[in-house]
């Protein structure tokens, strides 16, 4: 799977939000490309960033490459992640997923 094909050169918003939602969606895309739209999201988002993204790998390597899954992190890497990208962790959020994290924005990244 080229993961590439998933995202498009350009990202644009329209507007702002107040919160943002991302549900099984960063496991499918690189380091790179979240760095890519991290500050389109930030600069987007108001107050709250809601995500889920399955820390959970195949025992068959086969098949995460085969659904696109091509960036499995746990709980303290995503933290880390959206933490250089100006979102703190408020607290796990499990109403979608029992790995759901619930950000909240910085003012300003450090």
């Amino acid at each position: 799977i080229d993961p590439g094909r998933y995202l498009l050169g350009e990202l644009k918003t329209h507007g702002s939000y107040d919160a943002i939602y991302s549900t099984e969606v960063f496991e499918h895309m690189t380091d790179e490309q979240i760095s890519f739209v991290m500050p389109i999201l930030y600069k987007a988002c108001k107050k709250y960033f809601y995500f889920t993204s399955t820390p959970h790998a195949s025992a068959d390597p086969a098949f995460d490459i085969e659904w696109g899954h091509i960036n499995l992190k746990q709980k303290d890497e995503w933290v880390a992640l959206f933490h250089r990208h100006g979102f703190d962790l408020l607290r796990e959020a499990r109403e979608v997923t029992p790995w759901g994290l619930l950000f909240v924005k910085r003012e300003k990244i450090k």
